[in-house]
């Protein structure tokens, strides 16, 4: 499978208070166009006849660009598998001054084939929204995104279909819609974005109620959606397997001039990973290299004054991934403990897994209650510091193939493996 390697030219750092920052590549985050792209592909049930067969409408937070996420994960597989996505995108067309294009909805809406059996659609509204922000559809919004899912229904045929919601700003449309099985992507970025905005959390509580099946990628999201709707299902997230161990990508040109041992560590820029943490650990162990890959943002590591042995990369497309992780002689999840993190499962674990590295995770109580047996769990910086001495020890290699077994049973094949026999069975359940 072709992925697209990183330039190997050797980049330029420079100093910002007394941070090495790498300079910014032109990137973007997507996935590489490692398959071939077709134009409008035979409905699957011509593929699979006499099997049942069903079309996903997914009412996305994310857009498809958005880095390479659980929404987008699970589209490329009911893709794979042969299942049309139709992935609507949150952002929207705007026809609040145009009445005429209001009654030639079908004209505006966009309709785009980026892959075999995925197209992203882009809806319209009476006005500019932003699904992050706290707003409820108006009528007239619901009106226009109702007529528009109904013109793809009948423009695809589609006879079968699931609806999968992956953020309570839907819910006046998809209570509103001609619903098959209604299902809600409960997750954790939805969840904490949810904690401190009323109209969100009153659209959580209906999506919940309102919704056939609700899925969970914690245990403990699964405890709370479950008391709300007991038909809650839990499904972690997974690993593109295929993507980290036969990527072709060398190692990132950056290591060329960062010596080992590097500890890495890749995620988002969040007040709930602990970057204190990281500074204490470089300040006792200087001859150790500790490696963050992330936007680098005034909220992120950017605001520490850091010792020289910690290397701030911003961030870097999906495609490119493997290049970096595979440099980390051990990985780090050095998340506080408190409310939000609670939920945590973050799927940088598979990744590093998939590479054999070995990880020095702070005690989550996902982690703990699912992983611990491949994990080295760490509370304190001097607790950590004795979890990476034996990640970096020689006999720790010998432990490379478990790690990666761990990832090859976290596969996103088989998270949509069970998904889909789940499906199935609503389905063709009578009631």
């Amino acid at each position: 499978m072709k992925r697209t390697k990183p330039n190997r030219q050797k980049s330029i750092l420079r100093r910002r208070s007394a941070t090495r920052i790498w300079d910014r590549r032109q990137h973007q985050h997507s996935k590489p166009n490692s398959r071939n792209v077709s134009r409008l592909s035979d409905h699957s049930l011509t593929e699979n006849p006499g099997k049942l067969c069903y079309d996903v409408i997914r009412l996305a937070r994310i857009d498809w660009q958005s880095g390479w996420q659980r929404p987008q994960q699970f589209s490329e597989q009911f893709a794979q598998a042969g299942h049309r996505v139709f992935y609507v995108a949150p952002e929207f067309i705007n026809l609040s001054d145009d009445e005429s294009a209001r009654q030639e909805l079908d004209q505006h809406i966009t309709i785009k084939n980026i892959d075999r059996n995925i197209w992203i659609v882009t809806l319209c509204a009476n006005r500019p929204l932003d699904l992050h922000g706290g707003e409820d559809l108006t009528e007239t919004d619901v009106l226009l995104m109702k007529e528009a899912i109904a013109y793809i229904i009948t423009k695809f045929q589609c006879s079968v279909w699931i609806t999968i919601v992956d953020d309570p700003f839907w819910s006046p449309l998809v209570c509103e819609l001609d619903q098959q099985l209604l299902v809600f992507d409960h997750t954790l970025a939805q969840f904490q974005e949810s904690l401190n905005c009323p109209i969100k959390q009153h659209q959580e509580e209906l999506l919940l109620q309102a919704a056939h099946l609700v899925l969970t990628e914690s245990a403990r999201l699964y405890d709370r959606a479950s008391s709300m709707n007991p038909a809650t299902f839990m499904v972690r997230n997974g690993v593109d397997l295929e993507h980290f161990i036969t990527s072709n990508s060398d190692l990132a040109p950056e290591f060329e001039v960062i010596p080992e041992p590097v500890i890495g560590c890749y995620g988002s820029p969040s007040t709930e990973v602990d970057y204190e943490l990281i500074k204490v650990l470089a300040e006792l162990r200087p001859d150790w290299n500790f490696v963050w890959i992330g936007a680098i943002t005034a909220e992120g590591p950017a605001m520490m004054d850091v010792p020289e042995n910690v290397w701030l990369l911003e961030d870097k497309p999906y495609h490119e991934l493997p290049g970096y992780f595979r440099a980390f002689q051990a990985a780090l999840l050095p998340y506080k403990l408190n409310e939000k993190t609670q939920s945590a499962h973050p799927v940088q674990l598979y990744e590093y897994m998939a590479l054999g590295v070995p990880v020095i995770s702070a005690e989550l109580p996902e982690i703990i209650d699912s992983d611990a047996e491949v994990i080295s769990l760490a509370r304190s910086p001097l607790s950590f510091i004795q979890a990476i001495e034996a990640a970096l020890d020689d006999e720790n290699a010998a432990l490379k193939p478990k790690y990666q077994q761990f990832a090859w049973s976290n596969r996103w094949e088989q998270r949509y493996q069970i998904l889909h026999e789940r499906f199935l069975e609503m389905l063709q359940s009578p009631t």
